[in-house]
């Protein structure tokens, strides 16, 4: 955490929390507190304004080989505050079969084996983002990747669906 949770701060640890580079009021401290009257150091303490989103995919057709993998890469979480290099932390909450190439890059593939026909993903994600300072912030988001599967006929011509 940017503000440790037990121990000794100062008011350079809030000021970069605030990321404020001069001079920070009350107000910027309670709303690192979260409270909304009288706050205390105490109130402050193990607490970022470090947030991050994780935007769902809604992929509408995906082709892949038949007995293939649906491979697909999700965006890069947004974050907000904290301090770089960043690290990630991927997990699945519902994985429909799912699995990632990585758990620790900042855009990971979602792959799954696709059989012999098409068919919809439905999964849920989690990435739990840690900045150098060791404050973390996480985002869920759920994923619709439908597919629809081809075969290259002998000789390698065309496609048939």
């Amino acid at each position: 955490m940017a503000i440790p949770a037990s121990g000794i701060f100062d008011s350079s640890q809030i000021r970069n929390e605030l990321n404020k580079s001069g001079v920070f009021t009350s107000a910027d401290a309670r709303v690192l507190s979260g409270k909304s009257g009288t706050f205390s150091t105490a109130d402050l303490r193990g607490k970022s304004l470090m947030s991050v989103t994780h935007a769902s995919l809604n992929v509408q057709t995906h082709y892949v080989e038949r007995y293939g993998d649906v491979s697909v890469q999700v965006a890069a979480p947004v974050i907000t505050g904290g301090i770089s290099p960043y690290t990630y932390y991927w997990r699945f909450i519902s994985p429909d079969g799912c699995y990632f190439n990585s758990l620790t890059v900042a855009r990971p593939y979602i792959s799954k084996y696709a059989g012999l026909n098409g068919g919809t993903i439905n999964c849920s994600t989690e990435v739990t983002v840690t900045d150098s300072n060791g404050a973390t912030a996480s985002a869920i988001a759920n994923h619709v990747i439908k597919y629809q599967t081809y075969a290259l006929p002998p000789g390698g011509g065309g496609i048939e669906p």
